[in-house]
């Protein structure tokens, strides 16, 4: 069977797109919490394999092989974890905040997708944000905010963890337009 999963911003879903496995033809699965479980579980195959996880709040994607988990955001705030990327649905602004200093370590990613709404990257004690020639100020005052254009990206990346202060960087050109406080 081959598949693709295309995120559908108007139905806040995963439409499951390819060919049918057990008699079905071509065509488009909506992935929703319609099914009387409540969830569903696909596994699709893969240079390392996916595994797909569609619920009534959440919609995760990840690998086995430790590349990102993609989670859905439909709510305004989220608490980023490394490792993980997060597509923001609201079309309110959504206060992403970066990872807890405890454990985290150079070299750790976080990936934020904004579809709608704008979002803000909020900071706390010992944390700045680097983009490019522009930085946030340090410690839990700093932001960086993206404006509410549909589909503002960024990759953060924590460059140094020296003398306690813990830089994120955006390593690639983010998409958008950003500005720091």
């Amino acid at each position: 069977m081959t598949v693709s999963l295309i995120y559908n911003p108007f139905t806040q879903n995963f439409d499951f797109v390819g060919t049918g496995g057990g008699g079905g033809g071509n065509g488009i699965e909506t992935i929703n919490s319609n099914n009387p479980n409540g969830s569903f579980n696909y596994f699709l195959v893969g240079a390392n394999g996916i595994t797909v996880t569609e619920s009534a709040f959440t919609s995760t994607i990840g690998s086995p092989s430790g590349a990102f988990a993609f989670n859905g955001v439909l709510g305004t705030s989220q608490a980023a974890v490394k490792g993980n990327a997060y597509v923001l649905t609201s079309v309110l602004p959504t206060t992403v905040s970066l990872p807890a200093n405890g454990g985290t370590a150079l070299g750790d990613t976080i990936k934020i997708i904004g579809l709608s709404g704008g979002y803000t990257i909020s900071q706390a004690a010992d944390q700045q944000i680097i983009l490019g020639a522009e930085s946030s100020s340090l410690g839990a005052l700093g932001t960086a905010f993206c404006s509410g254009a549909v589909f503002n990206a960024i990759t953060l990346t924590c460059v140094s963890v020296a003398g306690g202060v813990f830089l994120w960087a955006a390593i690639d050109p983010p998409q958008g337009t950003f500005t720091t406080t």
